[in-house]
């Protein structure tokens, strides 16, 4: 009999293409923010930074998450893709004229994020078409693990390339991962198609599609609220992100002024934070089978929190870096779990827009976390004492939750849902 957890031909092309795809976006992830550091030095705008790449999941995640559900999967991947190679394009564009400015890599971080809610809505969605269920927990890890794995080497090699090339002209290495990207989806038939009778039934009567829309929109909030444990992890995740938006965004700032680091050395932060990651992602299949769902994410949350204070407070740049690798791990073994238990309990039909609600409802506190927490690093006077005071809050958090829906659960397929398999 075969083994029903070993994955197909299909998968692994598709697994390749977004590898490709994520070392490129390491380097965008490298250069933006490093950039807006650049040309201001102030915490405040490198908070504004963060708060415009998670704007749109305010404005768009919700309408987007809705249409993924109706039009042909496989066509809006190589859409956003291709879509993201051009925006990404005219980055160095921008600098050879001198018009690039803060207001440019904003408007930058706002589009690449539009487009990458909608590839994600329709990837998600598409990965239970090339995997039956018992091999999802490794499918998304092995997902995990290739973004995570780019994420340790892309920095790495990001702090090379800047000592021979101008900072700005590293995305252009992530748009031709966009275009070999956009390339392996279109070998991917499988992948193709909406869900079925909405399709249909938009094509047959398109002047009902906004109010149709507008339904869908609806049915996928009411799902994420009517489920204990999906209302309980969004409750969480809103709050989660509220606290550690800061800490992301000012990452280059606690680099640079706390300890001095160079731009090679902030490579090898954001490099050794893909690596715990990669560890993590290999290694969650068997973590998730031993520890109760419930236990895996709030331990992964209270973890996080005690390496975000130990950033603030160590004065050894390893000690530091050693931190933030541990931080990540754990925050990917969270987003793993997640996401396979999303996938296993919702219906295929509302994936899309129920992956999508979660998303805008956990997302949708992070411009203001970023914002309110730069303008309290520029009042503290430096990031350090915010760092310990972010990661405390999330122990906290990691507590209180204990004794929620969330907290009490078990195992993906054992968590109350009405989702209809």
């Amino acid at each position: 009999m075969a083994d029903p957890r070993r994955l197909p031909g299909a998968y692994w092309r598709f697994l390749g293409g977004e590898t490709c795809s994520a070392l490129g976006s390491a380097f965008t992830a490298f250069a933006l923010p490093l950039l807006v550091y650049r040309s201001t030095g102030s915490a405040v705008l490198l908070g504004g930074a963060l708060a415009a790449a998670y704007l749109p999941y305010l404005l768009f995640g919700l309408v987007i998450g809705a249409v993924a559900d109706r039009v042909d999967r496989r066509w809006m991947l190589v859409g956003t893709n291709l879509a993201s190679a051009a925006v990404l394009a005219a980055l160095p564009a921008l600098a050879a004229v001198g018009r690039l400015h803060t207001a440019e890599l904003y408007l930058t971080s706002f589009l690449l994020t539009t487009l990458r809610i909608g590839f994600d809505a329709a990837s998600i969605a598409a990965v239970p078409r090339l995997v039956d269920g018992a091999g999802l927990v490794r499918a998304n890890g092995l997902l995990e693990a290739g973004d995570s794995a780019m994420a340790v080497l892309g920095p790495a090699l990001a702090g090379v390339l800047v000592t021979v090339m101008p900072l700005q002209e590293l995305v252009l290495l992530d748009a031709g991962s966009y275009l070999v990207s956009a390339a392996v989806i279109l070998s991917l038939p499988q992948i193709s198609g909406a869900s079925g009778d909405r399709a249909g039934a938009d094509r047959r009567a398109p002047q009902g599609v906004l109010s149709r829309l507008s339904g869908d929109i609806r049915e996928g909030l009411r799902y994420v609220l009517a489920e204990p444990v999906l209302r309980s992890l969004a409750a969480m995740l809103l709050l989660v992100n509220l606290v550690q938006a800061t800490a992301v965004a000012q990452l280059v700032l606690l680099a640079k002024s706390a300890f001095g680091a160079d731009d090679g050395q902030l490579g090898w932060l954001f490099g050794c934070g893909g690596a715990g990651a990669v560890a993590a992602s290999l290694a969650a299949g068997r973590i998730s089978d031993r520890l109760p769902f419930g236990a895996l994410t709030l331990g992964s949350v209270a973890g996080v929190g005690v390496c975000t204070a130990a950033l603030g407070l160590t004065g050894h740049y390893p000690l530091a870096v050693g931190a933030w690798a541990v931080a990540s791990g754990l925050g990917v073994l969270f987003n793993i779990a997640t996401m396979s238990l999303r996938q296993a309990t919702v219906p295929e039909e509302l994936l899309g827009r129920v992956l999508t609600a979660s998303g805008v409802l956990a997302k949708c506190a992070v411009p203001l976390g970023a914002l309110g927490g730069g303008a309290v690093v520029a009042q503290v006077g430096r990031p350090g004492p915010v760092y310990v005071v972010i990661g405390s809050l999330l122990v906290l958090l990691g507590l209180v939750f204990v004794r929620s829906p969330l907290g009490r659960a078990r195992r993906p397929a054992a968590v109350p849902s009405g989702a209809v398999r």
